[in-house]
């Protein structure tokens, strides 16, 4: 193993003043910390933002703009906006546009939960005083090329290669964005793609989008020619596919779309998604743990179990029947007969919130737990048959304890757990041989470092899907 550099734009977090600009041209001067695109609801701009913009521009300056600006900007837990900085190719200067100006007289949504974050939005002019925007990957455009460390596994180590979906190689439909969220595999083997703008069904001979104009999906409320992005997306044992689009949610069977939203269901901001053995769908939500049954909703929250809190980070059912619940307050577990407040057990789950979950054929289970890279740290945690906890890591490297797991599946054909660590890249635990594999951007043809959600093909391969596009692992030996 050795320790391999990577640029900034593997980080989300980050820590010194020098490296927090993305582009060339600086504004803010006293730079608070803050995070790269994230929140479990992403900051977004109000429906007026680009209308306040024109209203702040210099309007000569403006019919002059010809070209791209790529901005990044610093939004606070208020929804406060502030330039950061930019990359102007307009050939009108910055400070004459007063692009500083237009961008900070925007209002938006803040992250949740509620925190600083920076997000990049590419604004194309056409030099008749008309202009669009639309978000980027926040290192899509990015120059700087600070070297932060991080630690993966020696490429000679590696078992596997990536074979890459994006816009760039045609393997996706040209329109779609790159910046992806969530992948899920139906009955028929099709695999569905989400991104931040539009959805994709990529059977095997068939590739299919649908977007905001061909289907029931959201467009955006700051651009009506952009899709709202998908945030995750899980396939059913009834051949239907669940999309959570953040405020609603959609399920498409056999060409017939169902929606959900605050009238016909209780989702509130829905997040992470699970289908049950007997086909009932679970989703979490900023209003406790929804279920629907195929006809009716039932809602689990703090008013009728004991769990923490009514915003759920994770969610799973073992084959016990047991309910496993992480809040960021704290986890609850269902054991069938009653609810347990876990906040007092003496063991990982008293100290730790759940992030991701899964029981083995073995009945031992696993756990990915949240970190803020703070007050809580992350990693693998296994709990055996007997009652006993194991811990599991890389000897030589932190970052799976200190940045958060994304998603985790846990491959039963090879005894191999994946890990997606948020800003790192992605983490195998070979069970059998117990020993880890890291796969960053440095080291293999992983598209980026935020792997966001993955899945598994009637034929094993696994997907991911990535900010930089989707991604199938292939075996090398």
């Amino acid at each position: 193993m050795r320790k391999i550099t990577l640029t900034i734009l593997g980080l989300l977090f980050i820590l010194s003043a020098s490296a927090q600009y993305l582009y060339p041209e600086h504004f803010l001067k006293d730079v608070p910390s803050f995070c790269l695109d994230c929140g479990n609801v992403k900051a977004e701009p109000h429906s007026d933002a680009w209308m306040r913009m024109n209203s702040a521009f210099n309007s000569k300056a403006l019919h002059q703009a010809n070209g791209d600006i790529v901005v990044q900007i610093l939004v606070d837990s208020l929804g406060h906006a502030k330039l950061l900085s930019a990359d102007n190719k307009t050939g009108v200067p910055s400070a004459k546009l007063r692009l500083e100006k237009a961008i900070n007289n925007t209002l938006w949504e803040p992250a949740e939960p509620h925190q600083n974050v920076s997000v990049s939005f590419l604004f194309s002019f056409s030099g008749d005083g008309l202009f669009s925007g639309h978000r980027v990957s926040p290192f899509e455009h990015a120059t700087n090329q600070e070297e932060p460390v991080n630690d993966g596994s020696d490429p000679k180590d590696l078992s596997y290669s990536f074979l890459l979906y994006n816009k760039h190689n045609g393997k996706l439909p040209k329109g779609v964005s790159d910046m992806s969220r969530g992948v899920a595999v139906d009955m028929e083997g099709r695999v569905w793609m989400g991104t931040d703008n539009g959805l994709v069904c990529r059977g095997k001979d068939t590739v299919q989008l649908f977007h905001h104009t061909n289907s029931p999906l959201d467009n955006t409320s700051y651009d009506k020619n952009l899709t709202k992005t998908i945030f995750r997306l899980m396939a059913d044992r009834d051949n239907g596919v669940w999309i959570n689009q953040g405020w609603n949610l959609f399920r498409v069977k056999d060409g017939e779309w169902t929606r959900f939203d605050t009238l016909n269901s209780p989702v509130y901001w829905g997040r992470e998604l699970f289908v049950d053995k007997k086909n009932n769908f679970w989703i979490t939500s900023w209003n406790g743990i929804c279920k629907y049954d195929g006809t009716s909703w039932t809602v689990f929250d703090s008013t009728n179990t004991s769990i923490p809190s009514n915003k759920v980070l994770s969610f799973y059912i073992d084959n016990q029947d047991r309910m496993w619940v992480g809040t960021f307050y704290g986890n609850a577990m269902y054991d069938g007969e009653k609810w347990i407040d876990l906040r007092a057990d003496k063991s990982p789950l008293g100290a730790k919130c759940i992030r991701e979950v899964y029981q083995d054929a073995s009945g031992n289970m696993w756990f990915a737990f949240y970190s803020d890279r703070n007050e809580h740290k992350g990693g693998l945690y296994m709990l055996d048959t007997k009652g006993k906890w194991h811990h599991y890591a890389p000897k030589w490297t932190k970052s799976m304890e200190r940045e958060c797991a994304n998603d985790m599946l846990y491959d039963e054909s090879r005894d191999q757990i994946w890990i997606a660590v948020n800003t790192v890249g992605l983490f195998m635990y070979d069970v059998r041989k117990d020993k880890w594999e890291v796969y960053t951007t440095e080291n293999s043809k992983l598209p980026s470092p935020y792997v966001m959600q993955l899945c598994q093909d009637e034929d094993h391969h696994i997907w991911g899907a990535t900010f930089g596009g989707f991604f199938m692992l292939a075996p090398l030996r």
